[in-house]
């Protein structure tokens, strides 16, 4: 068991928006939920999966839009009763959807809400990803229902059952946006003995880890000892918008000494080009950092802004043959197959 303490804040959200490779949602939204939970003594402890026998763990988090992020207690309490209801067996802790700003603070707050520990783990393996099916439990077939999903106005829907993930994806895309297209997501339902099998763990506490490091500003020589590469430095010289509706799809080119880089993102970045050569692409990480070497959200970046590129190695699960084949570049349309960090 490890405790958060209000002085972990900073390093929690830096080190989750690091993860979040550019996407993970909003992290002053994230910054705001831990303040508050540390401001009412609410603050969760994380817990590994070492630490249970049995029972259920479930996750929360939000789909949709990047510009309206807050949905009242009220409704997030009635959805959590909702699938509470549905559940035979008891819920023994709160599992992160991803490791990305919000989602990691969301889950944090609902941990708070059930009195429930965060588990020192995730879904998507250690980064955020835009899609509800590049998760690591599509792997082995593990079904992510029952779940219950709420919006701004309080609507609560339940999926049973769906044919595949990305049924699943377009039922909760769909959802959101009948508020702004935005919702908050609960469910995944999923055994201690399936998720130790099946999910990263320590993420949680890799994350905060990280966070510790940037705060030292020593992030380049800790990206340098876990595997990772600072591939370049240049200017942003153009941002252009990619029509792919309920995402934050775009292509950003950057000047550097080397010549043009790009990197496709979609919600979070997925391929990195140099001179029109990929270099790397998803499952691994791609991060973009400021001229003080802090992690960027995508929302945040323009036009003449400094920054520097970073790679850095995925779980393992994703560098399986499986993995692979799941998450790469062809998912998002492009004809080329991975290229990882050697």
């Amino acid at each position: 068991m490890r405790a958060i303490k209000k002085t972990d804040i900073p390093a929690i959200v830096e080190g989750s928006l690091f993860y979040g490779t550019g996407g993970g949602g909003d992290p002053a939204r994230a910054q705001a939920i831990w303040e508050r939970l540390a401001r009412q003594k609410r603050l969760p402890a994380i817990y590994t999966l070492s630490e249970f026998s049995n029972g259920i763990c479930v996750t929360a988090f939000p789909v949709g839009g990047l510009k309206v992020q807050s949905i009242s207690t009220k409704c997030i309490t009635a959805a959590l009763a909702t699938l509470q209801k549905r559940l035979a067996v008891p819920i023994v802790g709160i599992i992160p959807v991803e490791i990305g700003s919000l989602p990691l603070a969301l889950s944090a707050e609902v941990a708070a809400l059930l009195n429930l520990p965060l588990v020192d783990a995730d879904f998507v393996g250690g980064r955020s990803t835009p899609e509800v099916f590049l998760e690591t439990i599509t792997l082995f077939d593990i079904p992510r229902t029952p779940l219950v999903v709420v919006n701004r106005r309080g609507d609560v829907a339940t999926l049973e059952k769906a044919s595949s993930p990305v049924a699943e994806e377009e039922f909760l895309r769909t959802f959101s946006t009948m508020t702004e297209g935005f919702a908050y997501v609960f469910g995944y339902p999923i055994s201690i003995a399936q998720a130790k099998r099946a999910v990263t763990q320590n993420t949680v506490s890799q994350a905060l880890n990280m966070g510790n490091e940037i705060g030292k500003n020593s992030l380049r020589k800790a990206v340098i000892r876990l595997g990772g590469r600072v591939f370049c430095t240049g200017t942003i010289l153009a941002i252009d918008t990619i029509d792919n509706p309920g995402f934050s799809a775009q292509m950003v080119v950057i000047k550097t000494s080397r010549g043009k880089c790009r990197i496709f993102t979609k919600n979070e970045n997925m391929i990195f080009w140099m001179n029109d050569k990929p270099i790397l692409t998803c499952p691994d990480l791609i991060i973009l950092l400021d001229e003080n070497d802090r992690p960027l959200f995508n929302q945040s970046i323009c036009i003449g802004k400094t920054v520097s590129v970073v790679g850095m190695p995925a779980a393992s699960l994703w560098r399986t043959t499986k993995g692979k084949k799941l998450f790469c570049p062809r998912v998002f349309g492009f004809k080329f197959d991975t290229v990882l960090l050697s």
